[in-house]
């Protein structure tokens, strides 16, 4: 195993990589956003490759590699960005591969673990997508591969209330306090 330190050096080197191809490119990008390895990069269709080329000749040992947008669509983390008609939208990504199994309600593990697991689906559908029908969309996907997990409905529609309601209380019943010292 890695030293603690070696996430927080290779973010560091990576910045630094960052901004010299950004620097010395002959197009900037107009949004760079990077979790760990994987960079979201809004840049011109005719640039990408003098761009690419620029942030391999930085470093030998850091290869990048382009995924570009399919029919306005591009996956980057666990969201689909989608592209139509100007406007951009977010909705939750899923691979291929993905088979909606998760932590089953009658396994032996602890009741607070298995609400956890559907409270964190629950809450992603709700966040995740950009639009109000994403939003139900994935909520309604999410519920019902909760349920083929065993969740009875009581458990969802509860941690669904618990996500609805509202978590600082109106601003009129909000009251201000200054102490003197």
């Amino acid at each position: 195993m890695g030293s603690p330190v070696s996430p927080i050096v290779a973010n560091l080197c990576m910045e630094v990589v960052e901004e010299l191809a950004i620097n010395t490119s002959t197009v900037a990008p107009r949004v760079w956003k990077r979790y760990i390895d994987d960079s979201f990069v809004i840049i011109k269709k005719d640039a990408v490759s003098s761009f690419d080329d620029a942030l391999n000749s930085i470093d030998p040992k850091i290869a990048f590699t382009i995924e570009e947008e399919n029919n306005g669509q591009i996956s980057f983390l666990d969201t689909l960005v989608s592209r139509k008609n100007g406007v951009t939208s977010i909705d939750v990504y899923r691979k291929p591969t993905h088979t909606d199994r998760y932590l089953d309600f009658s396994s032996h593990h602890e009741l607070k673990h298995k609400v956890c697991a559907a409270s964190t689906l629950l809450f992603r559908a709700a966040n995740l997508p950009s639009t109000i029908e994403g939003k139900r969309r994935e909520t309604g996907h999410v519920t019902e591969a909760l349920k083929a997990n065993g969740y009875p409905s009581v458990v969802i529609s509860n941690i669904l209330k618990k996500k609805s309601a509202p978590t600082t209380p109106p601003p009129e019943e909000l009251v201000s306090m200054f102490f003197k010292w």
